[in-house]
């Protein structure tokens, strides 16, 4: 296949998917008990552990000049570092690490948007589209919020989501949108950063918030940041490893799941509440390594160009 046309097709893929599941919700109902949590744990678990454990390639591209310690001595420690942090902030004050841990996603996930080098529309644009994601679901799905908050943190919200948020949602558009279109060149790039924003907003609105969340999180993101990673370098000699830190990140889940929730939680619950706890752990030192491959030009423009980013990687002296 022409390599322009596959990057078109694949460009367009979470819109298809996301345009598919819309479609099928009219024709069954996806708020049933149960039903998004499982679709929100099998697509994290395919894509979202998968798009975490090419840290590897990062860090080896970062740190393989590096002899002492060597670079995967180096990832191990930042892993080690953050998710112990994590886990004893969660232990000592579980409300605001869940709520520190949404804001970073957010960020994470905004600036990822964004692409590198950021000015300062970027970054407006980044943290629009982040935190924009957080008012979505909170302003459409507001129930399954506010009792996620309650299953993983163990506190209830003070407040009504969905009529607290709507404002900062429409705020957060308004900027995704104007920002889009001046900082993004004109072409595939520019339409595809205001394409997303709506489809995201529609998946929100018409689908329940696990299912859009699984939607964003495994296409939108993990699976462009794994094209973009992969397109920058060959994933060949790194499968191995990634697969291994797979493997252990899914025996923690289920570890996390049998031994800090109490016996007469449901399973699925326990699972869900305990992915929520490992992802906060990984996220840190993910979001971390991500920033210091962007910082040293290993990661650039949006996450959906992976050519280019190939192309203009290669063409810098």
């Amino acid at each position: 296949m022409d390599p322009h046309l596959k990057e078109r097709c694949l460009r367009l893929l979470p819109w298809l998917v996301t345009t598919i599941a819309l479609l099928g919700s009219l024709l069954t109902d996806l708020r049933q008990p149960g039903l998004g949590p499982i679709v929100f744990l099998s697509t994290a678990l395919l894509f979202g552990l998968w798009h975490g454990a090419l840290d590897v390639v990062l860090a080896h591209r970062q740190w393989h000049k590096n002899k002492s310690p060597p670079w995967w001595a180096r990832l191990g420690l930042v892993y080690a570092f953050g998710m112990t942090a994590v886990a004893l902030a969660w232990w000592l004050i579980p409300q605001l690490t869940f709520l520190g841990f949404l804001l970073l996603t957010a960020y994470h996930w905004g600036m990822g948007d964004a692409g590198w080098p950021r000015n300062r529309l970027r970054r407006v644009f980044g943290f629009s589209r982040g935190f924009g994601i957080l008012f979505a679901a909170s302003t459409f799905d507001p129930n399954t919020v506010s009792s996620l908050f309650t299953q993983v943190s163990g506190a209830q919200l003070p407040i009504s989501l969905g009529a607290a948020c709507f404002p900062f949602l429409i705020f957060c558009l308004f900027l995704q949108m104007g920002s889009a279109w001046i900082t993004f060149r004109p072409g595939p790039d520019r339409y595809q950063a205001l394409g997303d924003s709506l489809m995201i907003t529609a998946s929100f609105a018409f689908l329940p918030a696990y299912v859009a969340v699984a939607l964003y999180f495994a296409l939108f993101h993990a699976f462009r940041h794994i094209r973009r990673v992969s397109a920058l370098s060959p994933l060949n000699g790194y499968s191995s490893l990634a697969v291994a830190i797979c493997f252990l990140a899914a025996v923690g889940l289920g570890l996390l799941g049998m031994a800090f929730q109490s016996d007469d939680t449901p399973i699925l619950v326990r699972l869900d509440t305990s992915y929520f706890q490992l992802l906060a752990m990984l996220t840190v030192p993910h979001a971390w390594i991500v920033r210091q491959a962007e910082a040293a030009g290993n990661l650039t423009h949006p996450a959906s160009s992976p050519i280019s980013d190939a192309r203009e990687l290669q063409a810098a002296p």
